[in-house]
Order: C-alpha cells, then sequence, then structure tokens
C-alpha cells in the first residue's frame, strides 16, 4: 500500500524564536492518526513521533517527522529542475534504477511532487527496494520513505541515496519493524541510523538504570554504529553491545568533577601549539574514555580540531567525538578502543623507571627497557616512522606520540601533562608493575 504523506509548512522566513509549525498528515482512508496529535508545536531541532492507528498494514507502528525552524520555498519549476537532477543522479549511481513520477501538484494550496525510484535486485544489492521521495515545494522539505519486501536493506543502498540530498531534513520511513532515520545537519555531515532496532537493543541490555537515549543519540558512521548513552549503566553490555553492531559506544565520564583531569584552557592551549595527545584519559570500567571541558564559544572551533588532531590510538575504526547536550554543561568527550594485538611491548619488557622533573611543573619518565624489549621497539619504529605510539597503564593512555627516528638505545622517554607528584607516584608503580599492566602500543595512521 503506498503510503501518501504530504506536509504543509507555515512558509515563515527565519524567526528567532521558534516557529509554531502546523501540518496535517494524509492517510489512505483506511488509516486514521489519533486526533489528539494532529497538532503539535516544534522548535528548530526536533523530532515528533506519532503512533498510527486505525487498520491497515501500518497500523501501531511509529512514524517520525523532522521540522526545522529555517524555510526556504520551490515553486514548481524549481521542484521539476531538481527532480530531473534526482534523475540524472540516480542513473550515474545506479543505471538499473527507474526513476517514476506518481503524482504532483503545481497550483492550488502548495506544489509537491511524487516520485519513486525502483532498484533491481540483480544490480547488486541484496534487496530489490523502492523509495519514495515527496517534495514539497513550500518548506523544501523533502521527505523519504522506503519500503522493502523483507525487513533490512543495505546500508549502502540508503547512504548512497542519502547523499543525493546532503544538506536537507528528512523524514524516516518505515520498513516493517526498522526505522532508518536520516536527518543532515549541514552540507558536510549525515546521521543515519536504524533508530528502533538499536534502542531496542540497548534497553535491553542497559537493564536496571534508565539510560536516556533519543534519536540525537544514535549515528551511523561508516559502518560504525555510534551511541551516546548518559546515565550509569554496565560497561560489559556496553562491550557487547559493541561487537553486536561493530561500532563505537561513546561512554561520558562520570558526574564527579573530580574524574575531569584537565581544564578547558589547558585543552585550547595545547590544540593551538599542535601537540598530538589525547585530551583527557578517565578509566570508563574496561573502556578508556577521553573527555575534556570546553567554552561554549570554543565548541565550534574545539570539535573541528578535535577530529583532526585526536590520534588514532589503537582504534578499529575512526574515532566518534561527540559534544554534550546545553543543559549538560559545554563537554566534548570521545571514545578510543585500544587494539590489545598492537601492543608492542609490555611488562615484561621493562625493567625499570624513573622520573625527571622538568619545567612549569612538567616531568617525564624513563623506562629502562631489557635487551629484548630495546629490540623490539627499535624494529617497530624503524618499520612505522611517521605513526602513532601510545604508552598505557591498566588500559589508560598516559602519552600518545609520534615515531620520528628509530629508537637506538635501552630507554623511552615518557612526557605527558601529568604533575611531578603523579609522575612520581606512576613511576614507582611501573618499576614495580604488578598488578599494573604497561602497554606500548603501536598505531596505524588513517
Amino acid at each position: 500500500m503506498l503510503l501518501y504523506i504530504l506536509v504543509a509548512g507555515c512558509g515563515q522566513q527565519q524567526r528567532s524564536a521558534p516557529v509554531l509549525d502546523r501540518f496535517s498528515v494524509r492517510w489512505p482512508k483506511a488509516l486514521r492518526l489519533q486526533p489528539a496529535m494532529q497538532h503539535v508545536s516544534k522548535d528548530s531541532h526536533h523530532i515528533q513521533t506519532r503512533w498510527v492507528s486505525g487498520e491497515g498494514p501500518m497500523a501501531g507502528e511509529q512514524v517520525s517527522v523532522v521540522l526545522r525552524q529555517t524555510v526556504k520555498g520551490l515553486d514548481s519549476t524549481g521542484l521539476r529542475t531538481v527532480v530531473a537532477r534526482l534523475y540524472a543522479q540516480a542513473l550515474k549511481e545506479n543505471s538499473s534504477a527507474v526513476p517514476v513520477y506518481l503524482e504532483q501538484r503545481e497550483q492550488g494550496g502548495y506544489p509537491y511532487v511524487l516520485f519513486k525510484v525502483e532498484y533491481d535486485a540483480a544490480s547488486g544489492e541484496r534487496t530489490p527496494a523502492t523509495l519514495y521521495y515527496i517534495m514539497d515545494g513550500e518548506t523544501s522539505r523533502h521527505i523519504l520513505s522506503v519500503t522493502v519486501p523483507q525487513p533490512r536493506l543495505s546500508l549502502s543502498t540508503t547512504l548512497r541515496w542519502a547523499n543525493i540530498f546532503k544538506g536537507r531534513h528528512f523524514v524516516p520511513g518505515q520498513l516493517n519493524t526498522v526505522t532508518y532515520t536520516l536527518v543532515a545537519s549541514d552540507g558536510r555531515s549525515l546521521t543515519v541510523a536504524e533508530q528502533d532496532s538499536i534502542r531496542r537493543v540497548v534497553l535491553h541490555r542497559f537493564g536496571g538504570t534508565p539510560v536516556k537515549i533519543g534519536p540525537q543519540d544514535i549515528h551511523v558512521q561508516g559502518d560504525n554504529v555510534c551511541i551516546t548513552m548518559r546515565g550509569r549503566f554496565d560497561t560489559l553490555a556496553a562491550r557487547e553491545l559493541l561487537e553486536r553492531n561493530a561500532g563505537i559506544v561513546v561512554l561520558p565520564v562520570a558526574d564527579s568533577t573530580g574524574r575531569w583531569l584537565q581544564q578547558a584552557d589547558a585543552v585550547l592551549r595545547r590544540q593551538r601549539l599542535g601537540v598530538v595527545s589525547p585530551l583527557i584519559i578517565a578509566e570508563q570500567g574496561s573502556w578508556p574514555a577521553v573527555s575534556g571541558w570546553i567554552h561554549t564559544e570554543d565548541t565550534g572551533r574545539v570539535l573541528s580540531l578535535l577530529r583532526v588532531a585526536l590520534p588514532a590510538i589503537g582504534l578499529t575504526r575512526r574515532v566518534s567525538v561527540q559534544l554534550g547536550e546545553a543543559d549538560e554543561g559545554p563537554a566534548a568527550w570521545a571514545m578510543y578502543l585500544l587494539d590489545t594485538s598492537k601492543v608492542i611491548l609490555g611488562n615484561q619488557d621493562i625493567a625499570g623507571c624513573v622520573m625527571v622533573e622538568g619545567q612549569d611543573d612538567a616531568s617525564t619518565m624513563t623506562l629502562s627497557l631489557t635487551v629484548a624489549g630495546a629490540g623490539k621497539l627499535a624494529d617497530h619504529t624503524r618499520e612505522h616512522i611517521g605513526r602513532f605510539m601510545a604508552v598505557s597503564v591498566n588500559g589508560q593512555v598516559i602519552a600518545a606520540v609520534r615515531i620520528m627516528d628509530v629508537s637506538k638505545g635501552r630507554h623511552l622517554a615518557v612526557s605527558g601533562d601529568f604533575a611531578v607528584a603523579s609522575a612520581g607516584r606512576l613511576a614507582r608503580q611501573i618499576a614495580y608493575p604488578y598488578p599494573l599492566a604497561l602497554r606500548v602500543t603501536g598505531v596505524a595512521v588513517r
């Protein structure tokens, strides 16, 4: 059954205050929306969800609508131009794609175009698919609905078609029990998520204590499913979720401010100097997390710096950087996954450790290596010049450096932003390492 969704916007230009947007949703006669949910108010980036009542294949399912504040109209000529461009893009992406006009209105009310693109399973995709688009000329909202004969559509198909609409906002399409939510925030980034299935896994895996999860917390980046969660939960369950979805789980640090190891000024200063080093390391059960305070006015610039300056310490995939919500304070955090298969040196390779006090309350720890450890380090640095190397204690990264030359001695100097007192304690612990686990990890530059 073809689902028609017609969205009428208020047509107003950008305002400083949130716009009250009234719209109607039309369904085939067998479907009805609950009367109390016919009209909603919105803010600039809000997702409204309603349940479909009545009879029919969509009865009892959720339908979500992404609303935005800034509107820019298109007339019928503009709509035809955009659709023609999409046709050309469809044929370029997949020669078997067949775009078909279904319905359009050029006069009266607001203009819109409804069309579909059909894919054949023989084109290389795992399942045949039909993608329905409704282009609303009044508000330039682009509505995407995906239907397939099976519950799953290949992510590559969804992402490819999402790229056509970069910089637009979408309404999710319903795929049986799976909803692909596509929300583009700007022309450079796109969020795609199997929202319902991931939420169900999370809620079941993290029972006992409520975990706040919303559509804005679930992202798919390439092959990664990235979930930002707030609250206290079982990190072992987080590991299982990660392994099941082959993605990155971003864990915020504990609520106590004592767990933050640095403040904004030091973070920004180090980024300006271009020093490649982790921001803040805090142990999150089995997961070492990197976090830091940043000023609200610096969030945009710092987030950009984080994406290019943070070293990929043992990542099996790319690092994910998230900004906290406004009511949680100006916090940023990122998750590193340490790949233990790339360990260069371990406890058996460390003969001792001493601390050397430096200037500005900084310090350096010098690791004495065994003959075997020195040989391992020399071989690794010879083969990996230009790549990163990290030093971790009990899974917590204390330093990260780029390999600039071949190591030729039996000593390894480790410098970091730790105070003299803490460096002295750490040096004594490393000198008598058990039960600590000290590792030097090599990381390929991505």
